[in-house]
C-alpha cells in the first residue's frame, strides 16, 4: 500500500478536521460537492456501518430524490470508481467506508486523546495532547455541503478540541509544559473566537498571571465581565469570579483599581494596563458619546435618541485566506473617514491613515463628506459550508468602526432546512427598533414600514449584512435608502437580479486554494503551542 500525505497508513486517507481533503496513494482526489459528502459522512464513522436515512439526511437534507436509495447507491458506485472498489462496503441498512482507523485525521485525534488519558504521566499526557490537537487544521467538514454534518457534528469535534485544549492548559499551568508565554498568545486569539467560553478567560487569566503579566490578567477580567454583559446582561460565573478575587488578592501590596461595574481598570502589577472603556467621538450632525454610540440627533423620521446598533454577531470560527474577497469588499467602502483610534473595542482598522482634513483624521480633503450615488451592494454566494458566513464577519468586523452609525446584521435562513426563510417584514420591524423608532411611529402597512426603514437610513453610515439570503426578492426590501450604507448579502444562490437591477458586485466563493489553506499542522483557532 502506499503512504498517505495526510498521516496515515492506507491506500485512502481523509482530511475532516479543516479543508476537507481525500488522497488515494499519496495522490490527491477530486470529488464533486455530493461526493465528498457522501465520503465525509461515512468517515465520520469510519469502520462502522453508516445508515443510508443519516446518508440522506447529510447528502441532501430535506430535499431528499424520490428514489433515496436508488441515488444512494449511484453516488456510492461513483465514490468506488474514485477511490478504489474496496473502499467502500455494503452493509445491512446502509454502507462502511472500509480504511485503517488511522485513515481518517479525526480518528487518529480521538486515538491520541485516548492515549493521553490512559497514562499516569502529566508530561506523557501534555505531549499526547500536542499530538492530539496537532491534526486540526481549520473548521471541520470545510468545503463539505452539508447542513446536517455542519449544524450537528462541526459543533461537537470543535467542543472536543477545545476542552482537551484546557485540559492541556492545566496540566501546563501544573508546571508540565516547557513555556507557558505562547500559549497565552493561543488563549487570546480563543477567547476572540469564542467570548462567550468562561473557561477559557479564566485559563487565559491563570497564564497571563504566571507569565508575570498580572495587570493583563486583571484587564482580561474586565474584558470578560463586559463582553458577558453587554451579551447577555449577565456576570461572570462562580469559576472566574473566584480568579479575579485571587488575581487582587496576590496583588494587595500593589496599588490597584478595579471597576468591573464600569469596565474601567488600572494596575501597576506585573506590568502596566490601562482600561478606560470610553471613547468620545464628535461628528457634526451626528452624535456624541461616551463609547456607547449614544445617538444626539433626531437619525430620521420617527427615530428616537439610541445608541447606534451593533448587530454583528461574535466570531465563531477561525479565518484565513480569500484575499480576492476581502480586496472586492474593501473596494465597497469611502475613504477612511475615521482615524484608528476611533475604532470599537475589538475592531481592526483595515487600511493605516495619517492624514487629516477639517479635523477629521483620516479623511481626505474631498472625500469625507462625498457620498456614492447609490447604495454599494455585493452578493457574495457559494455553496453551503464553503465558509461565505465566516469570510463576510470576518471582513465586516474588521471595518466597522468606517460605519459610526453602527451594523445590522440578519440571518435570512435562506438555505436552513430546520426552519422556513425569515419574512423580510420580521426584519424591517427588527431593524426599525434597534435603529431607536418608536413602536407608536412604526406604521401598520408592510411597504410603508420598508419605506421608512430607508429614510432612516437615508443619511446614515451603516454596514448591513443580510446572510443566507433564500432570493432576490427576500432582500430588496431590506436595501437602505442611505447612499453612504454597505450592504453584503450571502447565498447559496447567484441572486442575478440585484447584479442586474441594483448594481451589486457578485463574488463567488469557492473552495480554499492550496496557498490559502496552508501547510501548517497546527489547528487554526487553536494556540500556536497546542496543548
Amino acid at each position: 500500500m502506499g503512504t498517505s500525505g495526510f498521516g496515515g497508513t492506507g491506500a485512502v486517507s481523509v482530511r475532516l478536521l479543516g479543508p476537507f481533503a481525500v488522497t488515494v496513494e499519496g495522490v490527491p482526489v477530486t470529488l464533486s460537492s455530493r461526493l465528498r459528502t457522501l465520503l465525509a459522512v461515512l468517515a465520520l464513522d469510519a469502520g462502522r456501518p453508516v445508515p443510508t436515512g443519516r446518508i440522506a439526511a447529510a447528502v441532501w437534507g430535506a430535499d431528499r430524490p424520490a428514489d433515496t436509495r436508488k441515488a444512494i447507491q449511484v453516488l456510492v458506485t461513483r465514490l468506488r470508481t474514485a477511490l478504489g472498489a474496496g473502499a467502500v462496503r455494503t452493509t445491512a441498512d446502509g454502507y462502511q467506508l472500509d480504511v485503517p482507523p488511522d485513515a481518517v485525521d479525526l480518528r487518529r485525534f480521538e486515538s491520541a486523546v485516548a492515549a493521553s488519558r490512559a497514562t499516569d504521566d502529566p508530561a506523557e499526557e501534555y505531549r499526547l495532547l500536542r499530538e492530539a490537537l496537532g491534526h486540526w487544521r481549520g473548521f471541520p467538514f470545510e468545503s463539505v455541503d452539508s447542513d446536517l454534518l455542519i449544524a450537528v457534528d462541526r459543533p461537537r469535534l470543535l467542543e472536543s478540541a477545545l476542552q482537551n485544549i484546557e485540559r492541556g492548559t492545566d496540566i501546563a499551568l501544573a508546571g508540565h509544559a516547557p513555556d507557558l508565554g505562547e500559549l497565552a498568545a493561543g488563549l487570546r486569539e480563543l477567547v476572540g473566537i469564542h467570548p462567550l467560553r468562561e473557561s477559557l478567560w479564566v485559563r487565559l487569566m491563570g497564564v497571563l498571571d504566571r507569565t508575570g503579566r498580572r495587570a493583563d490578567a486583571l484587564a482580561a477580567y474586565q474584558d470578560l465581565y463586559r463582553i458577558l454583559r453587554e451579551e447577555l446582561g449577565a456576570r461572570p460565573g462562580a469559576e472566574a469570579q473566584a480568579m479575579h478575587r485571587r488575581l487582587l488578592a496576590d496583588d494587595a501590596g500593589d496599588e490597584v483599581s478595579t471597576d468591573a461595574s464600569t469596565g474601567a481598570g488600572t494596575s501597576t502589577s506585573g506590568g502596566t494596563s490601562t482600561r478606560t472603556g470610553t471613547s468620545t467621538r464628535t461628528r457634526t450632525g451626528t452624535r456624541t458619546g461616551t463609547g456607547t454610540g449614544t445617538n444626539t440627533d433626531p437619525a430620521g423620521p420617527g427615530a428616537s435618541a439610541s445608541a447606534a446598533p451593533a448587530m454583528l454577531p461574535p466570531s465563531d470560527g477561525a479565518f484565513r485566506g480569500r484575499a480576492d474577497t476581502l480586496a472586492a469588499l474593501d473596494a465597497l467602502l469611502d475613504p477612511a473617514p475615521y482615524a484608528p483610534q476611533d475604532s470599537p473595542p475589538g475592531a481592526v482598522p483595515d487600511t493605516p491613515s495619517d492624514s487629516s482634513s477639517d479635523g477629521v483624521p483620516g479623511a481626505a480633503p474631498d472625500q469625507a463628506d462625498s457620498p456614492p450615488a447609490a447604495t454599494r451592494i455585493a452578493v457574495v454566494d457559494g455553496p453551503g459550508g464553503i465558509g461565505k458566513t465566516t469570510a463576510v464577519l470576518h471582513w465586516a468586523r474588521r471595518v466597522a468602526y468606517r460605519f459610526p452609525d453602527g451594523s445590522l446584521y440578519a440571518d435570512l435562513r435562506g438555505s436552513s432546512p430546520a426552519s422556513t426563510p425569515l419574512a423580510s417584514d420580521v426584519v424591517v420591524r427588527r431593524f426599525l427598533d434597534v435603529l431607536g423608532v418608536l413602536p407608536g411611529r412604526v406604521p401598520a402597512d408592510a411597504d410603508a414600514r420598508a419605506a421608512l426603514y430607508r429614510s432612516v437610513l437615508a443619511d446614515r453610515r451603516v454596514l448591513v449584512v443580510l446572510d443566507d439570503a433564500r432570493d432576490v426578492e427576500q432582500v430588496r426590501p431590506l436595501l437602505p435608502g442611505g447612499r453612504r450604507c454597505v450592504v453584503v448579502v450571502t447565498s447559496r444562490n447567484r441572486l442575478g437580479g440585484l447584479v442586474a437591477v441594483e448594481g451589486a458586485v457578485p463574488l463567488a466563493l469557492g473552495a480554499l486554494t492550496p496557498s490559502d489553506a496552508g501547510t501548517d499542522p497546527r489547528p487554526v483557532g487553536l494556540p500556536p503551542v497546542t496543548p
